[in-house]
């Protein structure tokens, strides 16, 4: 599952749900958890923001950091 791009959320999820079960059965195992994806900003101005004000206009992308 982890080489094939699926969200921090889905990695998680499927993990504990795994956990529960095999302790719920007798046999309790304990996964590695992933490093939570740092969120990427990107920074984009038009060129009337470049000319005068002061504002910026910020993007947040949700796009996984390799």
């Amino acid at each position: 599952m982890y080489d094939k791009k699926y969200s921090y959320s889905h990695l998680v999820n499927t993990s504990l749900g795994l956990e529960h079960y095999t302790r719920f059965k007798g046999e309790a195992i304990k996964l590695a958890r992933p490093k939570k994806p740092k969120r990427l900003i990107k920074i984009l101005l038009k060129l009337s923001e470049l000319a005068g004000n002061n504002w910026v206009r910020v993007h947040v992308s949700r796009q996984r950091i390799s």
